[in-house]
């Protein structure tokens, strides 16, 4: 193994919550485990015998360690090539998602336990293959983890013999699976200049002439598109908004999902590299559009047409190449109020929200969280109460390609009067007039919610807005293991435990608080669909939980961010000046107050991941050993942004370091973190005001004095 060697990829969207430090299965386990080898042979060895679970027996040299992983590949290998062969037995439509992903981790484990193992080079390509299949048989998105799978393979072992086989793949994939014509056709052409004499080169000489022959016929069927989107345009009303990064030479629109939530519409348009774009919106009839430069439009997206779904704010979705390097995507919509657009990567895609009006104000915390007018297809709303006092309803959310996710919302019920068990205790249990002006007297006035930590009266607290519904989101989830630490312990399943933990806690201290999770198993979730369940379900917290890594083993502690673009008072100060300009009038004021309350966020999010990092931080102090405090920061995660609600990321530990790592093994400290969190929120409940007081009058029994 070369010095260095880069970890063979995730599948698709395999990322962190953002760009915050974190590692994938591969990248962990070769920082973990493999590079520490070159520091020091005992700690790797170490960590290789309890991953396989050989207990403390060590190789008693070098070359016995050498021989024994290299036996273990090999072994490991032989289980991974019996699990394939068992999931080939089966029917195609017996194979399960999750038997796929089964064999896909029992191949990886050969690079775990050695890079330079013989059977790795096939252990990677069998990979590859299985991500080939997954995408034909389950998500399109398993065809990128193939293509750098295939590639990995290419570039970091060189002397292995799947090269050819491997190419020809990744231009297959290109051509027939990813609409990408142009890379499909400089891969045959690598190809065909590396083995002119390979016995797949008659074929990759007929896919290139096919592909220049699509792109000679389908010239005029793009320049029919183009008149017709040159039509649609119309005159901007306005101005036209630039964004984006300038984009490399072959980005390629090539999807286009659509989603409801319950007062937006959510549109991905996935793209084939970074882009640059302008948008304007456009009047009679009204529609958005965004022209999206340097690109191209996939042959499939142009010949298909795009299914709105019903009971959303569009009428139309259309795209068409406006001009020859230009692609416009045309939303005709109905009833919209406002919209907004950021861009996500990995795969890089802009992501474009359409709000309609508000329709009525936000459930409240007795309500259960309100469902689309029309359920997709591949997500249905049901409600089934539960005997005990805790009541679990099905949301209907954003569908997931594959899953239909549907989040649970699960919500404790109390009742203010203990229920009475005779005719007698009822009547007793009764508040009289005298009872309840003693009570009132007890009480006094409901105290104003105090101002936020730099001194501000946000419009949360001068209007005494109160917290009834919380979202969990235990980070990553699936395919998307996240960290892994060098003795196997997995973020994913790190953040759920304390997850479910966090929701106990809040469901028996706070039943007047609704819990919403974006998970409750080991399921994988897309972070733009992560915020926008926490959006369809009305939300007014938002808390992402996750642990953390460092390439440095050494590092340790913990830190909670909040989403911030990084407004310094000097540019809040130009920005003023700016503004005075402004031809905003009075009847703007609730535009002007919707879109400065999405700000206003950030200053909420700020105090909510202080109340939150001081609590983690005192409740994680065990014995002679705390935690470090590594305080509140900010960052653009993309799991926050886009949230109507306070939202927070809180890293939790650094499963990168083998303490940290044990301590959370612990289901004690697990049960120390959920008490961090759950602290941390009912402070900043407190400081709104949103603590709600039950209060149960004492109940004397008949016969009692």
């Amino acid at each position: 193994m070369r010095p260095g060697r880069p970890s063979p990829p995730q599948p698709a969207q395999n990322q962190c919550a953002s760009g915050t430090p974190g590692r994938s299965f591969w990248a962990t386990s070769r920082r973990s485990i493999v590079c520490r080898v070159t520091s020091s042979r005992l700690p790797f060895s170490l960590a290789l015998l309890v991953l396989l679970g050989f207990g403390a027996a060590l190789p008693a040299s070098p070359q016995e360690d050498y021989v024994s992983r290299r036996a273990a590949a090999q072994g490991q290998f032989e289980r991974a090539e019996a699990l394939r062969a068992t999931l080939e037995a089966k029917t195609e439509r017996e194979r399960s998602l999750r038997d796929y992903r089964n064999v896909v981790s029992a191949y990886r484990r050969v690079y775990l336990i050695t890079p330079s193992a013989a059977q790795v080079p096939s252990a990677i390509k069998n990979v590859a293959d299985l991500y080939r299949r997954m995408g034909e048989q389950f998500e399109p998105r398993y065809f990128d983890s193939a293509v750098k799978t295939y590639e990995y393979l290419i570039h970091e072992y060189p002397e292995s013999h799947y090269h050819e086989e491997a190419l020809m793949a990744i231009a297959e994939i290109r051509k027939n699976n990813l609409s990408q014509p142009d890379l499909a056709k400089k891969n045959y052409e690598d190809f065909l200049e590396r083995y002119p004499h390979s016995s797949f080169a008659p074929q990759a000489r007929k896919a290139v002439a096919q592909i220049q022959n699509d792109k000679i016929q389908n010239a005029a069927k793009h320049q029919t598109v183009q008149e017709q989107a040159g039509a649609a345009g119309g005159t901007a009303a306005g101005g036209a908004a630039a964004g984006g990064n300038t984009p490399g030479p072959d980005s390629e629109v090539s999807y286009v999902r659509i989603w409801n939530a319950d007062n937006y519409t959510r549109i991905i348009i996935e793209l084939g590299g970074k882009a640059k774009y302008q948008t304007a919106r456009i009047s009679d009839p009204d529609r958005i559009y965004f022209d999206i430069e340097n690109a191209k439009l996939s042959t499939e997206l142009l010949h298909q047409p795009i299914e709105v779904p019903s009971g959303s704010y569009l009428k139309a979705v259309r795209v068409g190449q406006n001009r020859s390097d230009v692609v416009r995507v045309v939303l005709d919509v109905a009833k919209v109020k406002d919209y907004s657009v950021f861009e996500l990567a990995d795969p890089d895609r802009l992501v474009v929200d359409v709000y309609g009006p508000a329709d009525g104000g936000p459930a409240t915390a007795n309500s259960a969280p309100k469902a689309s007018a029309k359920p997709s297809a591949s997500a249905s709303a049901s409600s089934a109460p539960a005997a005990s006092s805790t009541r679990t309803t099905r949301l209907e959310s954003p569908p997931s390609p594959a899953l239909g996710l549907l989040p649970l919302s699960v919500r404790a019920s109390t009742s203010l009067l203990p229920m009475p068990t005779s005719p007698k205790v009822a009547a007793a249990a009764v508040p009289t007039t005298e009872s309840l002006k003693s009570m009132a007297d007890n009480i006094g006035p409901e105290p104003a919610a105090k101002p936020t930590r730099n001194g501000e009266h946000s419009l949360t607290r001068v209007l005494g807005l109160k917290i009834g519904r919380i979202v969990i989101d235990p980070g990553h989830g699936g395919h998307d293991t996240g960290t892994i630490g060098s003795t196997g312990l997995m973020e994913k399943d790190l953040c759920l435990d304390v997850a479910l933990r966090l929701g106990k806690l809040i469901a028996r201290s706070l039943p007047s608080a609704e819990i919403v999770y974006t998970r409750q198993d080991d399921r994988y979730i897309g972070l733009e669909q992560r915020t926008a369940i926490a959006n369809q379900a009305r939300a007014d917290l938002f808390v992402s939980i996750h642990a953390n890594s460092s390439d440095d083993t050494k590092v340790s502690g913990i830190e909670t961010y909040y989403l911030n673009f990084n407004a310094s008072a000097q540019a809040m100060e130009v920005a003023a000046r700016e503004n005075a300009s402004a031809q905003s009038s009075v009847h703007d004021l609730q535009d002007l107050v919707t879109k400065i309350a999405r700000n206003e966020k950030i200053g909420e999010s700020r105090d909510l991941a202080a109340d939150i990092q001081e609590s983690l931080a005192s409740s994680m102090k065990i014995g002679a050993r705390p935690e470090r405090n590594r305080g509140v920061r900010k960052a653009p995660f993309v799991v926050l942004v886009g949230a109507d609600m306070p939202s927070v990321l809180a890293e939790i530990s650094f499963i990168s370091n083998p303490a940290d790592e044990q301590w959370l093994k612990k289901p004690e400290n697990r049960q120390r973190c959920a008490e961090g969190l759950f602290h941390g929120i009912e402070k900043y409940l407190r400081s709104v005001n949103s603590l709600t007081t039950t209060i149960s009058p004492s109940v004397n029994a008949p016969g009692s004095q």
